[in-house]
């Protein structure tokens, strides 16, 4: 990596662990207003008594680690703080930003898989990350080419459907494009369980990779019980039927 990593600032507004899962998804953010510095920032996130952090701050050249990417840091709210990872960008949105936030996702992608990007404004009401939204795919796509990866990012693992749902209907996951993007591989679940909701009536079954799915359980990404039984919704008697086919040859 080409930029100055820091780790001597350590921010107290976090929560210990990931009890919800191993991170699913990196959340952009940039801290808001041109011209402010990048340690000032830090300084603030890293505030005593505060209501917000991230676990990293980037700009050109430098990216400073204040929260373990393990724990929860507070930056995108009730779904997106659970298994998210937040950078904090430099609003400038640079080249030099640009390619530093880009080596850092291609690090992170190294250690947690190809997680995919969104945006703050995927998780609440926020114009977060300004100029840095529009230019997500193309960010993601960069990272994965200085990792030797390929271009498109695979799919979160599956959060709560329901509690998604609940959000999209708030608005808090736009619209179109920008919703699939956000959703990732939970899209056609979650808006199913959106149209039910709305209409009374839900779309046929969500045209989904169960054979990915149940790799996906296998590897113990769904969890257990009930709580694969939520998490995998109208696709759970096929993969489950697909996971006890192959663990019983």
């Amino acid at each position: 990596m080409s930029y100055t990593y820091e780790t001597q600032y350590n921010s107290p507004n976090y929560q210990k662990g990931r009890p919800a899962g191993a991170p699913a998804f990196i959340v952009i953010h940039h801290w808001g207003i041109d011209g402010q510095k990048h340690h000032n920032v830090v300084s603030y996130l890293c505030r005593k008594g505060g209501n917000s952090s991230a676990h990293y701050v980037a700009s050109a050249g430098i990216v400073t680690c204040i929260v373990d990417p393990d724990d929860r840091a507070w930056h995108a709210g009730k779904t997106g703080n659970p298994r998210g990872i937040g950078i904090e960008c430099r609003p400038e949105c640079s080249d030099g930003d640009f390619r530093t936030v880009a080596e850092l996702i291609a690090e992170l992608r190294k250690t947690y898989g190809n997680l995919p990007l969104v945006g703050h404004k995927d998780h609440m009401n926020t114009d977060c990350p300004g100029r840095w939204y529009p230019r997500l795919q193309e960010l993601s796509n960069l990272a994965n080419s200085l990792k030797g990866g390929t271009s498109t990012p695979a799919p979160a693992p599956s959060l709560d459907l329901e509690a998604l749902a609940t959000a999209v209907i708030a608005g808090k996951y736009g619209n179109g494009e920008a919703r699939k993007r956000a959703l990732g591989a939970n899209y056609q679940a979650v808006q199913a369980i959106v149209n039910k909701r709305l209409t009374g009536k839900s779309k046929p079954a969500p045209s989904v990779n169960l054979e990915a799915l149940a790799t996906a359980v296998i590897a113990g990404k769904y969890g257990n019980g009930e709580a694969r039984k939520r998490a995998l919704g109208a696709n759970y008697q096929a993969v489950q039927a697909i996971v006890n086919k192959r663990l019983k040859g």
